[in-house]
């Protein structure tokens, strides 16, 4: 997406909900929108940490714990 030769910006989302909530519709509509890779993991270890693309949407349904919430965080994820 964007302009050809324009270099993005960095954005990584994380959609982090509970199943049946419409979470992979939402991931499928913004990688349209904003042109980011997309993953859907079932745990934050499927996540690659060390290798994150510059733009990504990732979705998982996992609990709001602070260990998690600091590695996103850390990870570039926006809170």
């Amino acid at each position: 997406m964007g302009f050809p030769g324009r270099r993005q910006k960095p954005l990584r989302i994380a959609l982090v909900a509970t199943p049946r909530t419409g979470n992979t519709w939402i991931r499928t509509l913004l990688a349209e929108a904003y042109g980011p890779e997309q993953i859907a993991v079932h745990t934050p270890t499927g996540i690659p940490w060390t290798a994150l693309p510059e733009r990504l949407v990732v979705q998982l349904h996992w609990h709001r714990l602070p260990d998690f919430r600091n590695a996103l965080r850390e990870g570039g994820f926006a809170s």
